[in-house]
């Protein structure tokens, strides 16, 4: 950690595996490094987030990279299944790896701060080995738009008593909330269905809370083979 680049992309995701490719497709001898929060890449299909139900809301053949197709005969999918979590993680290390950027992630490295420096950026930096400055010529920002939680503020919480957390953290969470009687999910996207799922599951009573001043539940869509049959 630490040193001079010619260029940083921070994020591990879908997008920050692929800007580091493409770039060093385009620019072979660069120096270039990938700093990422998390134990692994993915992003939100990293391994850290997921649990057992988890799957895509795409379909096999929906959600790949074009040069990098997820072959039915290396991850055992066919169409029109949706895509496990675990398949997704195992596909974008794959991705990395064949490509030689798994190498170049700099993993448990958040970016504290960001700075203008001459011509390029400077970063502070906290990773493994404490706080370090790094200069690069190009950033790259490749931090999803929604990697900071929206963890809303309610009163009496302090005094709560049982677990309250983001979905985002569901999977360090389900020791301590398995077995339990009953749940509330607050919200109506994709995550917020998928928690009340794998709840269920379990044998959990679960209520979902959708504010009715929000945009509602999101619309889950049937599997692509039915598609036919619902217009």
């Amino acid at each position: 950690m630490g040193g001079s680049y010619d260029v940083i992309v921070v994020g591990a995701g879908w997008y920050g595996l692929a800007a580091a490719k493409a770039y060093l497709h385009m620019h072979p001898y660069s120096k270039l490094a990938i700093l990422e929060a998390g134990e692994s890449c993915g992003g939100t299909w990293s391994r850290n987030r997921l649990y057992p139900s988890l799957k895509s809301n795409n379909c096999v053949g929906t959600y790949e990279f074009p040069d990098f197709p997820m072959s039915e005969e290396i991850y055992g999918l066919k169409p029109p299944s949706h895509i496990p979590g675990a398949v997704l993680f195992r596909y974008l290390t794959d991705y990395a790896r064949y490509y030689g950027i798994l190498d170049m992630i700099q993993f448990h490295t958040r970016v504290d701060l960001v700075q203008p420096s001459g011509d390029g950026w400077r970063l502070l930096v906290t990773g493994p080995r404490g706080v370090k400055p790094i200069e690069t010529d190009r950033l790259i920002i490749a931090t999803g738009l929604t990697n900071t939680p929206n963890i809303p503020c309610y009163p009496g919480l302090k005094t709560f008593g049982a677990p309250f957390f983001h979905v985002r953290d569901f999977c360090q969470e389900m020791q301590a909330i398995r077995g339990v009687k009953s749940a509330v999910v607050v919200g109506g996207g994709k995550s917020a269905f998928d928690t009340a799922y794998a709840l269920v599951e379990d044998g959990t009573e679960v209520d979902m809370v959708i504010r009715s001043k929000g945009r509602g539940p999101a619309w889950i869509s049937p599997l692509w083979s039915r598609y036919s049959k619902s217009f």
